[in-house]
């Protein structure tokens, strides 16, 4: 196993989720590669580059008051490790231009994250989107012209 990935893999359940979903760009900035790659299920295109995934993580904080990370699973193998987790918190930012509703939710995630030189190379994020806009009040019309998950 490549050096420094035992110990950057074992904050993956706590200390990294945790992080990904409250703004902590300085804990992100210890454990993220410069060039990382995050790609989520919601979006077109991966996003690259510590700052920019670091803003896009952000964007949940943003959305969310009070979140919380309820880790369920984590697997680890050679510099690779997935993880299931719960986020859940109340709904305080816009959301596709809909105003905060302040609705609880509660989102089940998978993540997979890829390990180089000790810190995070490419994560992959897996999620219900529909099921989000739902809890958030957002319409949604899955696959049609105007759904949010299409970007129609």
């Amino acid at each position: 196993m490549p050096s420094g990935v035992d110990s950057a893999m074992a904050r993956v359940p706590s200390e990294i989720l945790d992080a990904f979903f409250h703004g902590q760009g300085d804990v992100l900035g210890d454990v993220l590669a410069d060039d990382v790659e995050l790609r989520d299920v919601t979006l077109p295109l991966p996003i690259t580059g510590r700052d920019a995934v670091v803003a896009r993580l952000a964007v949940y904080d943003d959305l969310l008051e009070g979140s919380q990370t309820e880790v369920q699973t984590v697997l680890v193998e050679g510099d690779r490790a997935a993880a299931e987790w719960i986020l859940r918190g109340r709904h305080r930012g816009s959301l596709l231009g809909e105003e905060p509703t302040g609705a609880e939710i509660a989102v089940s995630i998978a993540g997979f994250f890829e390990f180089e030189d000790g810190r995070i190379a490419r994560l992959r994020i897996y999620y219900d989107a529909a099921m989000l806009y739902r809890q958030l009040g957002v319409p949604v019309n899955v696959g049609g012209p105007a759904s949010p998950i299409t970007g129609g």
